[in-house]
Order: structure tokens, then sequence, then C-alpha cells
């Protein structure tokens, strides 16, 4: 992967009650996916433990909020 995949941040929760506002703020700094059981922008149930190492291997975010 790019520079950018690096630079990525995960927000775990996207779809809670904080994460559409984390995703909105840490937008302005660089790429931001956001993960939940549905979606935004990738759809993972964080209790499935390979689900979620898939998700961090292919991904390699630089932080995972």
């Amino acid at each position: 992967m790019g520079e950018k995949a690096r630079d990525t941040t995960l927000v775990v929760g996207a779809s809670g009650l904080l994460g559409p506002y984390l995703m909105r703020s840490l937008a302005r700094l660089g790429p931001v996916v956001g993960m939940s059981r549905h979606g935004p922008d990738l759809t993972c149930d964080i209790r499935d433990a390979p689900a979620f190492r898939r998700v961090l291997h292919e991904l390699r975010p630089k932080v995972v909020i």
C-alpha cells in the first residue's frame, strides 16, 4: 500500500454516538475510515477477531480509535 494508506485513521464504532463527530473532525487532518457493524465505510463486528485482524492487515492504519 502507498503512503496514504499508512496515514489512515480507523474509527471503530463510527456509526455510534461519538463516531460521526470523530470522523468529521479527523477528516480535516487526513484520510479517515469508519468501521462498525453497519458501516459507514467498512462493515465489521469488532467481536469477530479474525475479521477485525483482516481489516487491520489490509488497511494498515496509522491510528485506531
